[in-house]
């Protein structure tokens, strides 16, 4: 009786993915898998991370500093997201250089609070992780798009 490997390595981005759960790869026209990808995962916990150090900001930035800020970060997983989402890798590529834009605005928001006095050196976020993360998987999207012409 012949043994069927469970686990799958897709062809173009290398992920491994359960064909159990009935999933495609990213890289697949017919369904996404950033939720498995480690940038996303990053972004994610940027994304709680910032929600609960606004909470401590300054009442009157409530509209400014604090509503930029959680728009910044949601927008880099979702951008990840919806760029996992597209049918090519163009397309794909696009939405992960806007997140990485959303990060680096991230990173001078957080200057910025710090400047000001409303956070300490200790509570800067590194950003850093997810700025690598992102530029792997830009860099890894842009070697298949030249591979795919």
């Amino acid at each position: 009786m012949p043994v069927f490997e469970l686990k799958v390595k897709c062809v173009v981005c290398y992920l491994l993915f359960d064909v159990r759960l009935n999933r495609l790869c990213c890289c697949d026209k017919g369904g996404v898998m950033y939720k498995d990808l480690k940038v996303y995962q990053s972004a994610m916990d940027l994304c709680v991370v910032i929600y609960e150090l606004t909470r401590k900001l300054p009442y009157e930035e409530r509209y400014g500093l604090v509503s930029q800020m959680r728009r910044c970060a949601v927008s880099v997983p979702s951008n990840i997201a919806e760029g996992a989402g597209r049918r090519s890798f163009r397309e794909q590529v696009r939405f992960y250089y806007i997140a990485r834009g959303s990060l680096a605005e991230l990173e001078t928001q957080l200057e910025l609070c710090f400047r000001l006095g409303y956070i300490c050196e200790q509570s800067m976020i590194n950003t850093k992780q997810t700025y690598q993360l992102l530029n792997g998987l830009i860099r890894s999207t842009n070697r298949r798009t030249t591979n795919s012409e």
